[in-house]
């Protein structure tokens, strides 16, 4: 679950793997779409194949982008857990601040992103506002 991160611990290792491959994936995309731009002189079906692999590859690069870009913590994960008290170890203004700015920030990256998704809804009053309160609620779910 979200609130277990444990069974996660290793998901970092993967990721960086998965990012090792990322780029050699790129290339064999881009020299499979240089390929078939050129007109190979193959079997239609192979043509059909290779065509297919590239548009798939391609799905796949974007959505790993756009996941990256979704999914991606600028702030490195140091938000603490929501509390009114703070921690104990903290003097209590200086960490009640720091708290704030990590919560502000927090918000401020979760509306960016919502903003990035929904790019094609209005900017009115309305919609600002609903964008303001699904970050705040995303950046307290997510903390």
């Amino acid at each position: 679950t979200i609130c277990n991160p444990g069974p996660r611990k290793s998901m970092s290792k993967l990721l960086y793997i998965r990012l090792a491959l990322f780029l050699p994936e790129m290339v064999w995309a881009s020299l499979g779409a240089a390929w078939v731009a050129q007109g190979i002189q193959c079997d239609r079906t192979v043509v059909n194949g290779i065509i297919a692999t590239v548009i798939v590859s391609w799905v796949i690069i974007a959505a790993t982008v756009v996941t990256i870009v979704i999914v991606f913590d600028p702030l490195g994960g140091n938000m603490a857990p929501y509390s009114s008290s703070g921690p104990d170890h903290l003097d209590s203004n200086d960490s009640s601040q720091f708290f704030n700015g990590l919560k502000t920030a927090a918000k401020s990256v979760w509306e960016t992103r919502i903003k990035f998704m929904c790019c094609c809804v209005g900017k009115d009053d309305h919609t600002r506002v609903a964008f303001s309160s699904t970050a705040e609620l995303f950046s307290t779910y997510f903390s």
